[in-house]
Order: structure tokens, then C-alpha cells, then sequence
């Protein structure tokens, strides 16, 4: 069932370690707050529904992209987005579970999974530094 997300509650974005700009500092690279290509948003966890823990449990259970291997949870790290900030940007923020049944290997069901849209490519562009600014 989609449900409306507070501006009041969180999203999780998990980025691979491998992907900081400032390692020491934690600082995710910009990239990490884009859509992919042909991606509707970009991909997030709705904090009323998960927890940083079960985020990256769910990422060992993915398959990295274009492979049957599991990816690795400890090559990643959870950050915290405020969704009211995030709405405060003119972006829209989404519940958007995925469930599949019976659910498919390498692409574990996510009922906290929610999307943040902007609208269009070159607006999200330009909303990336303040994404990545008020991750937490």
C-alpha cells in the first residue's frame, strides 16, 4: 500500500564507500545523489518504514549491477535525509514500494522504498551539493 511521508520523518540513501569523496571526512561523492539513467528518482528508504540496519541488510541481499554477486553491506554506508528539507528544495519525495511475490533473487522486496523526483534531469542536477549537504 502506498502512504503519504511526512515532511516530519527521514529517508535513507546508502552509498558505497568506494564512492566518498573525503574518505576521512565521510563526504559522499556528488554522483551518489542522482538518479541512474533510466532511473524514475532517485532511490531512497522511508524512515517509518526501516532502519539503517535493515537498509544495508537489504544491500547484501541485491545483486551488483549486472551480476548474480551479492554486494558486500560493510561497503556501504545509510545517510539520513529530512524529508521536509528535501521537499523545501521543490523536490517531491514518494512512497514507492517494491514487492514482488514471489519475491526475486538479487531483488530483495522493500516496502520502506520511496523515490525522491524533481522535475526534470537538469533541475535534479543542479539540487545535488544541497542533497548531499543535508545528508546525515
Amino acid at each position: 500500500m502506498i502512504e503519504q511521508i511526512p515532511d516530519a520523518d527521514s529517508v535513507y540513501r546508502f552509498v558505497a564507500i568506494s564512492q566518498m569523496e573525503d574518505p576521512s571526512a565521510k563526504r559522499p561523492n556528488l554522483s551518489m545523489f542522482a538518479p541512474r539513467q533510466g532511473e524514475d528518482g532517485l532511490s531512497v528508504d522511508w524512515s517509518a518504514r526501516t532502519t539503517p540496519e535493515e537498509t544495508l541488510i537489504r544491500v547484501g541481499r541485491t545483486y551488483k549491477f549486472g551480476t548474480t554477486l551479492f554486494k558486500n553491506p560493510r561497503e556501504f554506508e545509510v545517510y539520513g535525509l529530512p524529508v521536509g528539507a528535501v521537499r523545501g528544495m521543490g523536490l517531491t519525495v514518494s512512497h514507492n514500494p517494491i514487492l514482488h511475490e514471489p519475491e526475486e533473487p538479487g531483488k530483495p522486496n522493500n516496502p520502506a522504498h520511496a523515490l525522491i523526483q524533481a522535475t526534470s534531469e537538469v533541475e535534479f542536477q543542479s539540487k545535488r551539493k544541497q542533497l548531499r549537504d543535508l545528508a546525515a
